[in-house]
């Protein structure tokens, strides 16, 4: 299974490019602490930035 494309700005920060999209800044990724699909709001203090890979592990 590849890489989730951003969905929204603020997963993105800006239209169509992905956090880190440059080569010298790191690549994060957002994640929802209390999970959508079990009820959680998509909202600021519900999301934290990780790395691909502690995202993984998470999810």
């Amino acid at each position: 299974m590849g890489a989730r494309r951003p969905q929204s700005r603020l997963e993105t920060g800006v239209e169509g490019l992905a956090l880190g999209a440059s080569a010298s800044l790191p690549i994060l990724q957002v994640d929802h602490v209390k999970d959508l699909a079990k009820g959680g709001p998509d909202a600021p203090w519900n999301m934290i930035a990780l790395c691909p890979n502690c995202h993984a592990l998470k999810t």
